[in-house]
């Protein structure tokens, strides 16, 4: 199955942060964030294991109140009902791929 870019689906727009969801496939959901220098997600918790891949710039995630710097082709895994933040203190545009479990709506 392919999933067309210009099917995206935004899930998250504030002024400096941006989110789409690009794909479910597998029981995962497939995430592009962007965030702008100085953006931020605020830290916050899921109910599944997230996973990130930088795709393009660097930025600070916080987990569990313990920063890591994060840089284009790093991999971040972060354990379910973990808080997690994520901080572009960079000059460039941050691009994350989220990978993370569908949560089930209940």
């Amino acid at each position: 199955m392919q999933y067309s870019y210009n099917n995206k689906v935004e899930v998250l727009n504030t002024p400096n942060a941006k989110g789409f969801k690009l794909a479910e496939v597998h029981q995962k959901e497939l995430v592009e964030l962007r965030l702008m220098p100085g953006g931020e997600v605020p830290e916050h918790a899921l109910p599944v294991d997230v996973d990130f891949y930088v795709v393009k710039g660097q930025g600070t995630i916080t987990i569990d109140g313990k920063d890591f710097s994060a840089h284009k082709g790093d991999v971040v895994s972060v354990d379910a009902d973990s808080q997690r933040g994520w901080k572009n203190n960079g000059v460039e545009e941050l691009v994350l791929l989220v990978i993370k479990g569908v949560m089930e709506n209940k």
